[in-house]
């Protein structure tokens, strides 16, 4: 091949690298796009500065950093739970009700976090939900009745909440697959609802 046509030749299939190089990479971006979970933008939201000074993923992917959560393998992934027992770093608010938006949620663990306000009703819409501990915070006002819409629930811990008031809801009779219930050191009233004592994988409650 003469020298010309082989700078020619060079030349064409230099361009096609770049070229394929240049769609690889843009079908990259597209899929790390896709995968950055819709669930994180919430939590930044529901959490506030907490969430990003401890995190440091405003604006990205916050299932790549797992320290305190963890997410499935979808795509977009999906925050699965919440673990934050971070005793000098609270939250000191109340819980939003955009809670409730985490859908695919199996766990949420907040005690210690000076948590304020009342449990919010949209608390009601995590059908996935089988550990809730909003434990030893400063949370105030009634549990939820729509807290029995939780069926799944195997432990619930609302325990040191002093200004946690008013009666015990009767639907937490609900969960067939409870096992662990503490709500002791809290100021509720009234009778504890016998039907509690009927769910056969109850091993410890405490008021």
């Amino acid at each position: 091949m003469h020298l010309p046509n082989l700078l020619s030749a060079l030349s064409l299939a230099g361009a096609a690298m770049a070229a394929s190089n240049a769609t690889l990479m843009a079908k990259q971006e597209r899929r790390q796009a896709a995968a950055v979970s819709p669930d994180c933008a919430i939590a930044e939201r529901v959490f506030g500065t907490f969430w990003t000074s401890q995190t440091n993923t405003a604006g990205d992917d916050c299932c790549a950093w797992r320290a305190f959560m963890t997410c499935d393998a979808g795509n977009p992934r999906r925050i699965q739970s919440f673990n934050f027992d971070v005793e000098q770093s609270h939250l000191n608010k109340p819980l939003s009700t955009e809670i409730g938006l985490f859908t695919e949620v199996t766990q949420i663990a907040l005690p210690h976090n000076g948590i304020t306000g009342s449990i919010p009703t949209e608390i009601g819409l995590l059908k996935k939900l089988a550990v809730l501990d909003l434990s030893a915070n400063s949370i105030s006002g009634n549990i939820p009745t729509e807290i029995g819409a939780l069926t799944l629930l195997t432990n619930l811990y609302l325990n040191n909440n002093v200004d946690l008031t008013g009666p015990i809801p009767t639907q937490i009779a609900n969960f067939k697959s409870l096992e662990m219930l503490e709500l002791a050191n809290c100021s509720l009233t009234g009778s504890f609802p016998p039907d509690i004592l009927n769910i056969k994988s109850l091993a410890y409650w405490g008021v």
